[in-house]
Parts: C-alpha cells; structure tokens; sequence
C-alpha cells in the first residue's frame, strides 16, 4: 500500500471515530388498558433482532396517570407482595408483540410487570403478585389490551458535565421537527455513574425537596438545543431536569435541590453544566462516507501515474 493509501486509511479511520456510533435503535409507541388499568407512552429496542426479537432498552410512558419511574433490567425482581416479578425485555416484530417475560417498570410506590401469556396480555402489578400463587389462574394480574407500533425517530448523543456532575448517552426523538424542534421521546445513558433508562413525558413533575420540575421535550439542532423546560429523567434515588435558562445557560437540576419556597430563583436553578448535542447518523453514513474517500484515494493515483 502507498504511503498516500496508508495516508488516507488513517485519515478515514480517524474521521469514524470522530463521528457519533450509526443509529443504533428503533422507537415503538405503546399502549395497553383493561379493567381500570391504563398505560402508553414510548419503548426504545435495539435494531437488530436476537433470537427474533428486539431488545427493549429504555422507555417513556405512563402507568396509571403516573410517570414511569425506571425500565428494570431484564431479570427477577422481589414484588411488594412477596412473589416474583419475571422480565425479558423482549419485543417481537409479529403478535404476540410480548413474551412471557414482558417488561416490568417503576411507577408510583410499586412495580408492574407487563407480559403475555397463552395469547393474552396481562398487566400484573408487584401488590397482586403473592409468594404462593402468583403467576397461578386466578393471579396473573389484570388483562389488557397491548398494542406496539414502530415509529419513525432520529437519534442524538448528547453530554453535560458541571462541578460534581457528568452525564451522557441518547436521546431519541421523533423523525419530523415542529416549529423548529423535535420531540423527545426516549433517553438512555448514565448520570454520575446511574443509569437513566426513563424519560417523563413533557409536563410538571414534584421534586424531592418540594418543588416542581418542569419539562417540554423540545430539541432543537442547533445550540441552544434545549428550551427552558427541558427534559427529565429519573437515576438513583432522584429526579432531574435539565434545561437551557434566560441566563443563557444549561443547568442539571436535581429534585432534592429543588425546594418549595424557592425552585427556579437566581440560587436554586440547579448545577451549571456545558452541554453538547449531535445528530447519530443513520445506518451505514458512516460506511458510505469511508467508501467514498478511500475510492477518491484510490482513482487518484491512477489518475495521476506517468503513462507507461
């Protein structure tokens, strides 16, 4: 290989990496009800299929009028009373659109885990799940309706970081701005080491210290790329927002710090943070861009040799 060849591999190779990882997940919206259960909102999964379905990696919704808290992470986990709540966090593409693991969330004071089982989809809630028959005819919880639906969506990486705060990972948007912003509709990544794996719909929410966070969902492409109410998620033990305020800067507010009395005032606006924000590409840019250039290095040596 050329030194020119070897030139531009490195050059490539170094602009892939510059570049945020190719869209990575598809979006589905959600809803499901029955008999005084109702629960909708968003689900992100993984773009490829394993073993015939998708991966569910993160989620926004609501359960009961009640923002979901958390995605748990496929496994067992310890219901309020006192049996098990399985998870798979498995989306098939056909019907049924949920195996018999489904997925289980946060909500309110309990958990919910939502699956299918003989045809039938259920919505079983951590109080109705008892150590000795849940699970058993008569205990599966409360049968609903399920419904998922792939919808078109844009994916952006984004990080903050600011004095004792670091966070970053994915937003995911609908496909098609509004008046200039899109809508967001999922999250996924860390804060200070916690995983956030659920993004309340756009509204007002309490705060731990008595306040109330505020949250539009908007984005937008170029800075500033968040309005004044941003968007919340939930890691650890506690709310926070983040946001883009008058003063021309972001902040991550933490629902401890944000107080009754003062929440939004010139000392509690929360940790001032650099934010930044970029469009992932979608599947195979990256490719088509490396291709691209190592064929421009590879004509223009031919172009270019002495004739013979």
């Amino acid at each position: 290989m050329t030194s020119r060849k070897v030139a531009l591999s490195a050059f490539v190779a170094a602009i892939l990496a510059w570049m945020p990882a190719a869209h990575a997940g598809l979006l589905w919206s959600y809803s499901y009800s029955g008999a005084g259960v109702s629960g909708n909102g968003y689900l992100t999964t993984s773009s490829t299929l394993n073993a015939g379905a998708y991966s569910i990696t993160g989620i926004s919704g609501t359960r009961g009028g009640l923002p979901v808290e958390s995605l748990l992470a496929a496994g067992n986990y310890a219901a309020s009373g006192g049996g098990l709540l399985l998870s798979d966090n498995r989306l098939y593409p056909g019907s049924p659109s949920l195996g018999y693991g489904g997925f289980t969330v946060a909500a309110g004071t309990d958990l919910y885990n939502v699956y299918n089982t003989g045809g039938l989809y259920y919505d079983l809630a951590g109080a109705n799940c008892g150590a000795a028959d849940c699970g058993q005819p008569g205990h599966l919880g409360t049968l609903v309706s399920f419904t998922a639906t792939l919808v078109p969506s844009v994916e952006w990486q984004f990080s903050y970081s600011g004095t004792g705060v670091s966070a970053g990972g994915i937003l995911t948007t609908l496909a098609t701005s509004v008046g200039g912003h899109y809508q967001i509709v999922g999250l996924s990544g860390t804060r200070n080491g916690e995983a956030m794996n659920a993004l309340f719909p756009a509204g007002n929410y309490l705060a731990s210290g008595g306040g109330v966070l505020l949250s539009d969902n908007l984005l937008s492409a170029t800075d500033p790329f968040l309005e004044f109410g941003g968007f919340t998620f939930h890691a650890g033990s506690d709310r926070y927002n983040v946001y883009y305020n008058s003063d021309g800067k972001y902040y991550d507010l933490a629902g401890a710090n944000c107080p009754a009395a003062t929440c939004g005032d010139i000392n509690h606006l929360g940790t001032p943070i650099s934010f930044s924000l970029a469009q992932v590409p979608e599947p195979g840019t990256a490719a088509l861009l490396a291709i691209a250039l190592l064929g421009l290095g590879i004509v223009r040596p031919r172009r270019e040799a002495p004739p013979v």
